[in-house]
């Protein structure tokens, strides 16, 4: 007997099954009126284009579209279409077969072409028009429509059938020509099950065995690594999660596919271990993120796992709650108040053979703060290699250090740190090969348009204030907490910006910055010697903390690691932390 998703939750909602699998539903989720079109603004269906509709705009890269234009999303089109049948709304049948048909138009299908088996992000932008296109929408979407064909077929008639697998036969064809690095994890993880299910749903083998074979590189590769590449991302841990659980579910855990459980482990070790309850945060630091504090979207996904009611009516629609498994029972502790504090994680989560380095990410954890960083990081918008929680009111303060262009977070400079418990010290410098808003997407090798470089190291919280007190010292306090920040040693081109700290507070926001002029232009790789060091201590507002000096000096033959075109380095100490870095144009 095949059910719709609506009696799927009428049953987990219940107290038998729902005790049992420890998943509770929001209860509106089975009430005959659920409405997907509510839950789904404030994108809304136009009949006319056969797909949703809202407001442009996007992260600086890939689109040129602007918050002012009207745009018919891809993506969101198809989660729009798989949610309409997975709760059995009246409209399913007509507006699903509408989206399909348009889908088919908007792909990609000549397989001479670069952008082969994928979609752009709106219908009004076509793959040419992209810098660049996505090539990651041939897995977000194929994700989609292996999940219509193979729950909801009987919603298709013959000709949306035929459309929807052949969009996913092209689909595939992109992903498997692209074969994407394993460093990619929430891609790789989609990959595995958008291939090995295709293989089922359209009769190919060759799906079936790439997807197979894939699972099996991606295990060994993360188990060699010492944990997953994209470390530590509140968005992607668990979209690798639910990818894991759905590839479970469809697949099964038997060979060829028996990885998937203690990769599914590993990622819920990740949000246990990394979960600050005071503050209700994920602790940093995060290899990729798109916002400071834990959204409600994302919490309400662990949530659910942990058999917590979701009942807020303004989130947008859940995962498949069929698909969900509950959180492995020896980790729940660390979602409760008897979470085991104070702690120290510090993980090795990726090495570089060329050069022998290895990127570590370290996240303290006590009462009522935590910090983390990465060893080796970089500064573009999605990355938090450097952040802290303290509990405040309304919201957890944020502490944060970043380099900024013209106000946006630059991708062209990388940052390295070195922790002990709440002590850090960090440095940044220009990296090769990097972008301006993006690490890939945007790179140009001549160099980027701006008026002025911003080291920033901040708190952001209500009544946030900032106070200098000494040169270079600097106090950035919200409520209970505050971080002391030593300037350290400041070269740009060859040129010594110690001495340009300043300090300002906003509303909500207290900061420490050096501002650099850039005339206009930046040519990250071409730059001469260039380091942008600090230090910061985390402490209550009434402890006193001694502050040291950042001493800086050339590295060592013992302390020299490969930065890449020959790049000096550099040896930090700052009282028993020491760092070494590049102190010019490096690769990473």
């Amino acid at each position: 007997m095949k059910l719709q998703r609506r009696e799927i939750l009428e049953l987990l909602s219940g107290s038998l099954l729902g005790g049992l699998f420890g998943l509770t539903i929001d209860p509106a989720a089975a009430e005959p009126g659920y409405s997907v079109d509510k839950r789904m603004a404030p994108t809304r269906w136009d009949e006319v284009a056969g797909l949703l509709v809202r407001h442009g705009g996007g992260p600086g890269y890939a689109t040129l579209t602007t918050e002012a234009m009207q745009v018919h999303p891809t993506r969101d089109s198809m989660d729009y279409a798989v949610a309409l049948a997975d709760y059995g709304q009246p409209e399913a049948r007509h507006r699903i077969a509408r989206i399909i048909e348009r889908m088919a138009q908007l792909q990609d299908v000549d397989q001479a072409s670069p952008t082969y088996g994928t979609w752009p992000w709106f219908a009004e932008e076509p793959l040419s028009a992209m810098r660049p296109p996505d090539l990651n929408w041939a897995n977000f979407i194929g994700a989609r429509y292996c999940e219509m064909l193979w729950n909801h077929s009987e919603l298709l008639d013959a000709e949306a059938t035929e459309r929807a697998r052949s969009a996913l036969n092209h689909a595939c064809g992109c992903i498997m020509r692209r074969n994407v690095g394993l460093d990619a994890t929430n891609v790789v993880s989609m990959a595995i099950r958008v291939t090995a299910m295709s293989g089922r749903l359209l009769g190919r083998p060759d799906l079936s065995a790439y997807g197979a074979n894939l699972l099996d590189r991606f295990f060994r590769y993360t188990r060699d690594q010492g944990g997953f590449v994209e470390y530590n991302s509140p968005t992607y841990t668990l979209t690798a999660l639910s990818e894991f659980e759905s590839s479970i579910h469809y697949l099964g855990d038997q060979a060829p596919f028996q990885s998937l459980r203690s990769l599914w482990r590993s990622a819920w070790e990740v949000v246990a271990f990394h979960f600050h309850p005071a503050t209700g945060q994920w602790a940093g630091p995060h290899s990729r993120y798109y916002a400071d504090l834990l959204t409600p979207l994302l919490w309400s996904q662990v949530a659910v796992r942990l058999g917590r009611e979701v009942v807020d009516r303004n989130l947008p629609l859940q995962p498949p709650s069929w698909n969900m498994l509950p959180c492995p029972e020896d980790l729940q502790v660390y979602f409760t108040d008897r979470n085991p504090l104070p702690r120290n994680v510090r993980e090795r989560v990726r090495s570089f053979p060329e050069s022998g380095e290895e990127l570590w990410s370290t996240t303290w954890l006590e009462q009522d703060v935590c910090l983390g960083s990465a060893s080796i990081g970089n500064c573009w918008v999605q990355a938090r290699p450097l952040i802290g929680y303290w509990k405040a009111l309304p919201k957890p303060a944020v502490f944060r250090a970043r380099v900024m262009k013209d106000g946006y977070d630059f991708a062209s400079f990388g940052i390295r740190a070195q922790q002990k418990e709440r002590s850090v010290l960090i440095a940044c410098y220009p990296v090769i090969n990097s972008g301006d808003r993006h690490v890939s997407a945007d790179r140009s090798r001549s160099g980027y348009p701006g008026k002025s470089l911003v080291f920033r190291v901040s708190v952001e919280g209500a009544g946030a204030h900032a106070e200098q007190l000494d040169a270079g010292v600097f106090v950035l306090a919200c409520q209970n907490w505050k971080a002391v920040v030593r300037g350290g040693p400041c070269m740009f081109d060859g040129v010594d910006m110690s001495g340009r700290w300043t300090v300002r507070t906003e509303a909500g926001l207290a900061a420490a910055e050096l501002a650099i002029p850039l005339n206009g232009h930046i040519s990250p790789e071409r730059l001469g010697s260039t380091l942008l060091t600090a230090s910061v201590t985390l402490g209550p507002v009434d402890e006193n903390i001694a502050v040291a000096d950042i001493e800086a000096a050339q590295a060592s033959e013992r302390d020299l690691v490969s930065t890449g075109m020959g790049a000096s380095v550099k040896t930090l100490r700052w009282g028993d932390l020491r760092l070494s870095t590049p102190a010019g144009p490096a690769w990473r």
